[in-house]
């Protein structure tokens, strides 16, 4: 499979729109189940230290303060707009990519199908960067799309009509690819609407993938239907 350099870009502006309308979809809705399986799985750990890569507007940040106060939460994401959310929640969460931060963890989190967004030809050198922010004897604990999850569920077409928005996002799925593109019309006025569109791109992974290309040994596995009784994510917890 070949990809061009273009088919791995999301733009800064591709992922704020996707901050604005991420409320109008059902991630919040199925959110806490995703959170609670990775409570479950760091609640079995050691740790004095957390970050989570790609936290979004840090509601998995939130919930993990209030269950490990005296411990280290950092978040960080390459929009903008969702680390101005999440610092409005009050916490710790900058605007980086993992690869050039200096700081170590016992637990790196990547939820909601982070690692989905790293093409095949950029796993190997995405997973360095995480091992290297791991300290010794650390996990990476992320969730991935399964096939089904790409096929059935985020294929197809989504409306959603409300008193002064309106989003259309037109979906598809071809060799190991989804395409995503968003449409957002935002009322300013009483009959004016501003009009945002960007395309936002995924890419599948095999369980596999993710300990091939990494240096980090797999040591759970956990399927997981969050939109379906079929498993659309699998929650991987890696051990350095």
């Amino acid at each position: 499979m070949l990809f061009h350099p273009d088919d791995y870009k999301n733009s800064t502006e591709a992922l704020d729109l996707y901050a604005v309308i991420e409320e109008m979809t059902q991630v919040q809705e199925v959110a806490p189940i995703l959170y609670e399986k990775y409570l479950e799985k760091i609640e079995g750990i050691e740790f004095d230290s957390l970050l989570d890569l790609g936290c979004g507007g840090g509601d998995l940040l939130l919930g993990l303060s209030k269950v490990f106060p005296d411990k280290r939460l950092e978040g960080v994401d390459l929009s903008p707009m969702m680390i101005e959310r999440a610092r409005s929640k009050g916490v710790s969460a900058q605007v980086a990519d993992i690869c050039t931060l200096d700081s170590r963890y016992d637990i790196i989190t990547a939820v909601f199908d982070m690692l989905n967004y790293i093409p095949p030809f950029k796993l190997k050198e995405f997973l360095s960067c995480i091992n290297n922010r791991l300290n010794e004897g650390g996990y990476l604990i992320c969730d991935i799309n399964t096939l089904h999850g790409f096929e059935e569920i985020s294929n197809g077409s989504l409306i959603v009509d409300e008193d002064d928005k309106f989003l259309a996002v037109d979906s598809y799925f071809d060799d190991g690819i989804s395409r995503s593109h968003f449409t957002l019309f935002s009322r300013v006025e009483d009959d004016l609407y501003k009009k945002r569109s960007e395309d936002i791109k995924q890419f599948y992974h095999r369980p596999e993938s993710i300990s091939k290309n990494s240096s980090l040994k797999e040591i759970a596995r956990e399927d997981i239907g969050l939109y379906s009784d079929e498993p659309d994510k699998i929650l991987l917890v890696l051990k350095k």
